[in-house]
């Protein structure tokens, strides 16, 4: 029997399968790590630019920002939030999901689309990021 998409109504198919799997409960040690693995990724990002000067630091910064906020807050969300917060960080610190992130102009768009879904259900769409 085939999975439907969780999301399939508001993200791209492809970007939901991939959010869908990596939202996951939040475990004692998976805080520290994923607030480490965004500022990692930042870095990467801001490294890749010098062999990549299309990249969208400001987007990647712009997200990682509101991901880094809402880390910092996870805790006060129910679960089924919680793993919503959990997939949109570790969405973001994938560099080969729906677009590259390193080597596409676009790559940040769907880490975007991510967030923004993420934003409007923890009921802070008006922090949506404008593509």
């Amino acid at each position: 029997m085939a999975s439907t998409p969780l999301f399939s109504h508001l993200l791209d198919p492809e970007i939901d399968k991939t959010f869908t799997c990596l939202c996951v409960d939040l475990v004692p040690d998976l805080l520290p790590m994923l607030i480490k693995d965004v500022k990692q990724h930042v870095s990467q990002v801001r490294i890749a630019l010098v062999a990549n000067e299309f990249l969208d630091v400001a987007l990647a910064e712009r997200i990682a920002k509101l991901l880094m906020d809402l880390l910092g807050r996870i805790e006060s969300y129910p679960a089924p939030k919680q793993r919503l917060i959990v997939g949109a960080s570790r969405y973001f610190v994938r560099s080969n999901d729906a677009q590259a992130d390193l080597s596409s102009l676009l790559g940040f768009d769907d880490d975007a689309a991510v967030l923004n879904y993420v934003l409007v259900e923890l009921g802070h769409g008006n922090l949506r990021i404008k593509l």
